[in-house]
């Protein structure tokens, strides 16, 4: 394939964009109001990132054969 830095890019800008969307939908679910629940926000936010890159990282090497 010999457009892999296109490929590269493309993944750079999903990923940001994900991180914007996991964290609204973190935010959405918690909606903190003390500390604690930012605690809970912080957690959420980490596993929606986690489950969402590995999910990603499926369907882009699939994109790249």
């Amino acid at each position: 394939m010999q457009d892999n830095g296109l490929l590269g890019c493309g993944i750079f800008l999903v990923y940001i964009a994900f991180f914007f969307i996991t964290g609204t939908m973190a935010f959405s679910v918690v909606e903190p109001h003390s500390f604690i629940g930012i605690l809970g926000f912080l957690i959420v936010w980490g596993i929606l990132q986690f489950v969402g890159q590995a999910i990603l990282a499926v369907l882009f090497s699939l994109l790249a054969r």
